[in-house]
């Protein structure tokens, strides 16, 4: 069970009260599914930062406490450059390729999955990548392809669970 989706006020740098109201929202899902009897005292339940948004996870996300030990799961997404990946309007990605965004290449995806890690995962706090992927272009699947692979080996590398969304 999931807390949320992609919550959030606007995409704009959070104010503090977005993230307070984030983690009172995911602390209320676990206490109410904890409560709610059967299989969930002892489930696991995944629960996102700010808008799934990596830096604002680092940021802002305050674990909630769990009567059940080890059974928290962070969850965010990856979609860097969105130019790229989601609206299309560069065709190509990868360091030294023509046309490419002058951000979020190979080195950003390393930098991005290692926070997480540092922060999150190194300290006991189990992560999925709960969403990645790029649409597909005619004529440019193998940038497609190389950024998709890319991203997934730089997530498992770091021990985040990848999660494909096409």
């Amino acid at each position: 069970l999931e807390s949320m989706n992609e919550v959030m006020g606007d995409y704009n740098t959070p104010k503090q009260s977005y993230y307070d109201q984030i983690n009172v929202l995911n602390q209320a899902f676990v206490d109410i599914v904890r409560a709610s009897g059967g299989n969930n005292a002892s489930r696991c339940l995944v629960v996102p930062g700010y808008n799934t948004n990596i830096d604002y996870t680092v940021a802002g996300f305050v674990a909630p406490k769990d009567t059940s030990s080890g059974k928290l799961i962070l969850s965010d997404h990856y979609y860097d450059p969105y130019n790229f990946s989601g609206s299309a309007s560069t065709h190509t990605w990868g360091t030294g390729n023509p046309g490419i965004d002058n951000w979020a290449q190979e080195d950003w995806v390393q930098s991005e999955f290692s926070k997480l890690k540092t922060t999150f995962i190194d300290k006991g706090l189990p992560m999925i990548l709960g969403e990645y992927g790029a649409v597909n272009q005619s004529g440019y699947e193998n940038y497609r392809r190389y950024y998709i692979e890319y991203v997934t080996k730089a997530a498992v590398d770091r021990g985040l669970v990848p999660i494909y969304w096409d």
